[in-house]
């Protein structure tokens, strides 16, 4: 199923546009291209993006509003990290900063708490996370805000899609190693390892996976730091399926599984909550 695509170039074909797909996975702004056949047949339209998955204009505001808080937090968040790492380098050459730098710091951090506060206030909003994510432990309105702002499920076709983007998939490292762009913060993936973490301290029914997935792994590769790096993508790529299930069933759509399921490579494992 495709959920959000952009509308063809102008001057384009019907059967052109729907051969068009992403070369890459590049940016917050990706979007997927809508396929002849869906064009042929109307799709609504909401901001100039081609919708498949009907989600209602107050939740698509809700999620512009989202992005927004998101990618400041981002940047609030590398200036704020950036500064405090300048300061300590300056206290070794210069001594003891005077008192108003402090008070500087402190605004900065004040701008931070501010971000998060709004994220997670925003979030609470969404259907997704008062029907869903807020029943799993360690999703707090501030994560599920950076989730849902920075890749809502409605943008991908497939759940495979969203761990492309999150650079999830094998490919992931050598086609970072191929483009200048893609070297760039991986905001998406940042935010599924945000996420990540926070299941498997909160203890949440996912943490019981995280252990089971750590086992397997140590015993393959019988090195902790491997295996720990291997648990935790397994996690992600296990959450984010079930959030893009949770999300197309929000709005009554039907997601197909991931390919490594339809393959009978993995057995499929429902959406769970605590």
């Amino acid at each position: 199923m495709w959920s959000a695509h952009t509308a063809a170039p102008e001057g384009s074909t019907g059967a052109a546009a729907g051969k068009r797909r992403e070369k890459d996975v590049r940016g917050s702004n990706t979007q997927f291209f809508l396929p002849a056949k869906a064009a042929a047949a109307g799709a609504a339209v909401a901001g100039g993006v081609f919708l498949l998955l009907e989600v209602p204009p107050r939740v698509l505001e809700l999620e512009r509003v989202l992005k927004w808080y998101a990618h400041l937090y981002f940047r609030i968040r590398k200036n704020f990290d950036g500064t405090v790492m300048m300061v300590k380098s300056l206290v070794g050459r210069f001594g003891t900063p005077p008192p108003e730098v402090g008070e500087y710091l402190d605004m900065c951090g004040e701008n931070y708490g501010i971000i998060r506060e709004l994220l997670g206030s925003a979030a609470s909003e969404h259907p997704v996370f008062v029907n869903h994510l807020s029943r799993i432990k360690g999703v707090t309105p501030f994560l599920a805000g950076l989730l849902l702002g920075i890749m809502p499920a409605r943008r991908f076709p497939t759940v495979s899609a969203l761990w492309k983007y999150c650079r999830l998939d094998p490919g992931a490292r050598k086609r970072v190693a191929r483009s200048r762009s893609l070297r760039k913060e991986n905001k998406a993936g940042h935010v599924a390892h945000l996420i990540a973490v926070a299941l498997v301290y909160a203890k949440s029914r996912y943490a019981e996976f995280y252990e089971r997935f750590f086992e397997e792994e140590m015993e393959r590769t019988a090195n902790f730091e491997k295996a720990k790096a291997r648990a935790y993508r397994r996690l992600k790529k296990l959450f984010l399926a079930h959030y893009f299930v949770k999300y197309y069933e929000e709005f009554g759509g039907r997601p197909p599984l991931p390919y490594i399921v339809e393959r009978g490579r993995r057995r499929y494992i429902p959406p769970i909550v605590d």
